[in-house]
């Protein structure tokens, strides 16, 4: 099972380990558990991606995991965890070229996190916007019908 990675990871990580003081067995047993991690994230992101897409389950609940975009956040949140700990495992054992791609990673994150913020507080300003319509439109049918016996918007009496 040792090495079914791209580059040789078992080599690497057995050498950065190594200088830490730590076995073989420890560095093989992160590694997958970092493995697992990431695949674990990596079909929580596809979910989010093919849920959006196509609108799977219909119905639209705010109180819901993903209808609050908890979830979204949530993966979010633990991908920055993992990457932080990747960069400070860099830091480590000085290996700056991983330094360099994870915190380049890291950095792209933030900014995708950022952006997807800005998305949800335009949606809720747009469905803000929406409400307010939609009860004016309300009050100026109200205001056209003849039992109507009320105050403009300048609160002058109709009657």
């Amino acid at each position: 099972i040792y090495g079914m990675y791209g580059a040789n990871r078992d080599a690497k990580f057995k050498a950065y380990f190594s200088q830490l003081g730590l076995s073989n067995n420890v560095a093989q047993f992160f590694l997958y558990l970092i493995s697992i991690i990431e695949i674990i994230l990596g079909f929580v992101y596809l979910y989010l991606f093919f849920r959006s897409i196509w609108d799977i389950n219909h119905a639209y609940n705010r109180r819901s995991l993903y209808g609050s975009r908890t979830i979204h956040r949530l993966t979010f949140k633990f991908t920055a965890l993992l990457w932080v700990c990747f960069v400070a495992f860099d830091n480590l054992v000085g290996d700056r070229i991983e330094n360099w791609e994870h915190s380049t990673f890291f950095l792209l994150l933030l900014m995708t996190y950022y952006l997807f913020i800005q998305s949800t507080r335009i949606e809720q300003e747009e469905h803000h916007q929406i409400v307010r319509a939609y009860s004016g439109e309300k009050n100026r049918r109200k205001a056209d019908s003849s039992d109507y016996k009320g105050e403009d918007r300048r609160g002058k009496n109709l009657v």
